[in-house]
């Protein structure tokens, strides 16, 4: 009988991995983890598309595809730092198979130097670290946070529960204590001056249910869209899913219609706009003017 479902960490998923030789099938990791089979193909995608050392393996003959170890594939600098740091939180751990994975990765990783754009806003390494420190131990932190709304930072006492990287960067899943642990979604980036706690953390979160519909990073109502894309581009389209509802039907040879269910229209629109004009957002109407208005006001600039 298959365990019974519980949330599991892309950690564990990838220790799991790591210790098949031959790989793991979604349908193992449903097996393992007791989890539904759209949440393991995700977080295996997840893993594959991470370059954390796990590669998704074709079937041609029709059977189940598999996700395998890489030993060949090599980490950024910035991945091997980031890889290092759960390293380091898991010391507790020494001699596991999945800490040992974990050293194999690191030490077949380049060691380079980084180059940082001053103008551009990265994670502090030193607030990442209490931040995973903060997700591993379930301990409630405080923190100074500037929103987007924010004229300046303010102190923040949140429970830290998931980690997700959308666009390469950093977003945590928080339940703000001041706001009667409503569940919200801070930018890493945006975060300073961490403080960890010894308390514990005691809300719980649906990491899964939260973002199942979501584009990038955002929680909002649901809504169904469609969108025609043509040209070289719909292939791609067809690659870089708005997210995992997206249905494709090819309604000519160079054109496919997208649709699916969406948390909210704004990134829906970046998604649109990145395909230029081979792109046409066709509904809901709120899509389409949104797309719309915007390019129009993109195209006074060149005129």
């Amino acid at each position: 009988m298959p365990p019974r479902a519980r949330h599991f960490t892309t950690t564990e998923l990838l220790s799991f991995v790591m210790e098949r030789v031959g790989g793991v099938t979604s349908a193992e990791v449903v097996e393992r983890f007791g989890c539904s089979r759209e949440t393991a193909r995700r977080q295996l995608q997840t893993l594959a598309t991470a370059r954390v050392g796990v590669r998704r393996v074709q079937a041609a003959d029709g059977a189940r595809d598999r996700f395998i170890a890489d030993r060949h594939r090599r980490l950024s600098a910035e991945q091997r730092w980031a890889v290092s740091v759960v390293r380091d939180v898991l010391g507790a751990l020494n001699g596991s198979r999945l800490v040992e994975a974990l050293d194999a990765i690191i030490d077949d990783a380049p060691v380079l130097p980084i180059e940082v754009d001053g103008g551009v806003a990265i994670e502090d390494p030193a607030v990442v670290a209490v931040v995973y420190d903060a997700v591993a131990r379930h301990r409630r932190i405080r923190l100074d946070y500037s929103g987007l709304k924010d004229a300046r930072p303010r102190r923040r006492f949140v429970e830290i529960h998931h980690l997700k990287q959308v666009g390469g960067a950093w977003y945590a899943t928080v339940s703000d204590l001041e706001d009667n642990g409503r569940h919200k979604t801070f930018k890493v980036a945006r975060m300073s001056n961490p403080v960890l706690t010894d308390q514990r953390n005691r809300h719980t979160v649906a990491v899964d249910a939260i973002y199942a519909h979501s584009v990038g990073i955002w929680d909002a109502p649901l809504i169904h869209v469609v969108i025609r894309v043509d040209g070289s581009s719909a292939k791609q389209a067809c690659e870089y899913k708005l997210n995992i509802t997206q249905r494709e039907r090819w309604v000519a040879d160079d054109a496919v219609e997208v649709t699916a269910t969406v948390a909210g229209l704004d990134e829906t629109a970046r998604w649109v706009w990145r395909w230029g004009a081979a792109a046409q957002a066709l509904s809901p109407p709120a899509l389409v003017e949104l797309c719309g208005q915007a390019l129009k006001a993109a195209a006074k600039r060149y005129s």
